[in-house]
């Protein structure tokens, strides 16, 4: 497989003697990603919409993917996967076909309870995630610093 290769930016940053705080988007929070790039992405914060595992929904998806597979997914993108996939079913099955039609109907949907947790959509199509998590990485895994919620 394909490794990120944004870990390298941070090398690069510290090798020019910069001490900044690093901060990055879920995009580096590939648990395998910290594992594997350690040492670069050592006190790298990270945020990412919250997976609440304990949601009867996500936790029966991850319970049915760990069974398939053998190992537990990063859930932000398996169970993201999982859950557009569904909406773009129901989507089609309300009569939305067109990408107007489909963001129209995004707008309208109001809060959804999915694999990924609660989260709805503005007019513009884009998802909103009722929570963020705030993770540090250290020593190889990320340590979840706080849990924000966010307002709208």
């Amino acid at each position: 497989g394909q490794q990120l290769r944004e870990p390298r930016a941070g090398q690069q940053f510290r090798n020019q003697g910069a001490t900044a705080q690093l901060l990055a988007t879920e995009i580096l929070a590939g648990r395998d990603t910290v594992k594997e790039n350690a040492e670069v992405m050592e006190g790298v914060i990270v945020t990412e919409p919250a997976v609440d595992e304990a949601n009867a929904a996500t936790k029966a998806f991850l319970d049915t993917y760990t069974a398939k597979y053998g190992s537990a997914p990063f859930p932000l993108f398996q169970a993201g996967a999982y859950d557009i996939t569904f909406l773009a079913r129901d989507a089609f099955v309300g009569g939305a076909t067109t990408g107007e039609a489909i963001r129209e109907w995004l707008a309208g949907l109001g809060e959804r309870q999915g694999a990924l947790g609660a989260y709805r959509f503005d007019g513009n199509g884009d998802a909103v995630f009722a929570t963020y998590a705030i993770m540090k990485a250290e020593n190889g895994a990320f340590t979840k610093l706080s849990t924000e919620k966010v307002g709208g």
